[in-house]
């Protein structure tokens, strides 16, 4: 094997596993660059990082935050001058942190 099929073999192979994770990433609302890059640069490693890691919450509307409800997980948006919010799946009543 030459060098040009080397050098070819792990520019392909670092593409797959960078797509890979940047459509995982993208299904747990992670930015598609960084996942493609925890793939492209680190390839198996990658993957399993990028799987192993919690999902993000889902990007709010101009204005607005998205919270978790501690009690029963669902994920909702309040406004940011709102200093506690209330669920909307359980209705319980939380202080909204920062």
């Amino acid at each position: 094997m030459d060098m040009g099929s080397v050098i070819l073999w792990l520019i392909t192979w670092s593409l797959i596993f960078g797509a890979i994770t940047a459509v995982i990433g993208q299904k747990k609302n992670f930015l598609v660059a960084e996942s493609f890059l925890w793939g492209a640069l680190l390839g198996i490693i990658g993957l399993i990082v990028v799987i192993v890691r919690r999902p993000a919450l889902p990007k709010p509307p101009a204005g607005m935050r998205a919270v978790k409800c501690p009690r029963c997980n669902a994920v909702g948006n309040t406004s940011d001058t709102q200093p506690e919010y209330v669920c909307w799946q359980c209705k319980a009543a939380y202080h909204v942190k920062g």
